[in-house]
């Protein structure tokens, strides 16, 4: 375990924690690591939330499949994210969407009622489970705002602004390649390319690969309002 130490320090479940403590939290419980091939479905919508998971490498995808076969992207999950967290403990823990590895990926899988013995003890996971959960929502919530964007523009704006970790340089490294971005807002690769650029042109954001720089914060505030 001490070879993913950096990864699980990342891990929001166990954040304030210090890597001896999270080292000892796996001494004392139950794990297993499973390996997933790009395009694997590890769970399809209605399956059974028995576990919870760490992503210790990989890109995982959430998605809801329309009756028209068609999906939409509702979130992204990378390394160091908690698949699971919130689900496993609801009064039905079924997955209400699919979840699909964009990438080789490594998970790291703690049943549930391992996972609960061992967190009542530790009141700093407990607390961190709770703010998983409330922070889940949240993103919930910004994603049905997303979707009332009609405007490309507006859905990049509030993307920039919302889900993502913005540096003191106003710089975002976007974690995933524009497609995947594309598919994420809804949108086609063509159309978030093109607004990307006009937001270029006018002077309120840069583009670098997936590094995007805020020029102008007020401009890009204003887009969405």
């Amino acid at each position: 375990m001490q070879k993913w130490i950096s990864v699980l320090s990342q891990c929001p479940i166990f954040k304030n924690l210090p890597d001896n403590e999270i080292l000892n939290f796996f001494s004392s419980i139950p794990y297993s690591i499973n390996n997933y091939p790009k395009d694997d479905l590890i769970y399809r919508t209605g399956d059974t939330a028995s576990r919870i998971g760490i992503i210790l490498s990989g890109h995982l995808e959430i998605r809801k499949c329309l009756s028209s076969g068609n999906f939409i992207s509702l979130f992204h999950r990378t390394k160091g994210e908690v698949l699971g967290g919130s689900i496993v403990f609801c009064s039905r823990p079924q997955y209400p969407c699919d979840v699909v590895t964009k990438e080789d990926s490594l998970i790291l899988w703690i049943e549930k009622d391992a996972a609960l013995n061992a967190f009542l003890k530790t009141p700093v996971i407990a607390a961190n489970i709770i703010r998983i959960s409330a922070n889940r929502i949240m993103q919930l919530e910004n994603r049905v705002e997303l979707f009332t964007f009609y405007s490309i523009q507006k859905k990049i704006a509030f993307s920039l602004l919302n889900d993502f970790a913005i540096d003191k340089d106003q710089s975002i490294l976007i974690p995933f390649s524009k497609t995947t971005w594309a598919e994420y807002l809804n949108v086609s690769r063509t159309s978030l390319s093109r607004e990307l650029k006009n937001l270029c042109y006018a002077g309120t954001i840069k583009v670098d690969g997936r590094r995007i720089t805020i020029l102008q914060m007020d401009m890009l505030e204003a887009v969405f309002i």
